[in-house]
């Protein structure tokens, strides 16, 4: 790890978080209420926010992840980053859904509940288009369509501070939430949003 992102991981010990064993490393687990409020919008475009955002890179691809939102490293602040680069810039800062369409079923985990068997279908919108900024504050819209819509959707989600475990519904709810209890991950803290 460099100086500088070093330096970054010292600053986010700031928002103490308790690591479990149902999240990856330096990785917010479900139940920590940062996870579970919304995040706030990012109003200074420095050098710290780049650092912020190749910080959180490096914890994605430590944990073989495909998005990992600010939040889940203990920061509140509305930016994610996701492995995509060469469909999407790989940092999305201040993101709105402005239109979707379509429905698509696809399988879905995260880094802050990792375990085993918690994968589960969820249907979200085939397609989006998402008004942000990039990480020197330069406006952006992308269109997105399936898997990189998927991914914004689920970080997004984050943001606002929403899990996909909330998004489940019927039997792969019901065994997604047993599976949970099972690992002690406290879904009391969790919201029913079907």
């Amino acid at each position: 790890m460099s100086e500088d992102l070093a330096e970054v991981a010292t600053l986010i010990s700031a928002w103490p978080f308790v690591a479990a064993d149902w999240a990856g490393a330096g990785v917010v687990p479900f139940g920590e209420d940062v996870l579970h409020s919304p995040t706030q919008t990012v109003t200074s475009f420095t050098d710290d926010l780049a650092t912020i955002a190749d910080y959180m890179v490096e914890v994605m691809h430590e944990r073989d992840g495909i998005g990992l939102a600010a939040n889940q490293i203990g920061l509140p602040l509305r930016m994610f980053v996701h492995n995509m680069p060469r469909v999407a810039p790989p940092v999305i800062v201040n993101p709105r859904i402005i239109e979707s369409s379509g429905t698509w079923e696809f399988s879905e985990g995260c880094l802050s509940m990792t375990v085993d068997g918690t994968h589960a279908l969820l249907k979200r919108p085939k397609r989006l288009v998402v008004e942000c900024l990039d990480v020197k504050g330069r406006p952006m819209r992308i269109e997105a369509d399936e898997y990189l819509s998927r991914v914004f959707q689920h970080e997004i989600d984050h943001l606002d501070g929403v899990v996909y475990a909330e998004r489940l519904t019927g039997d792969h709810r019901d065994r997604v939430f047993k599976l949970m209890r099972l690992a002690g991950v406290p879904v009391d803290k969790l919201d029913d949003l079907t």
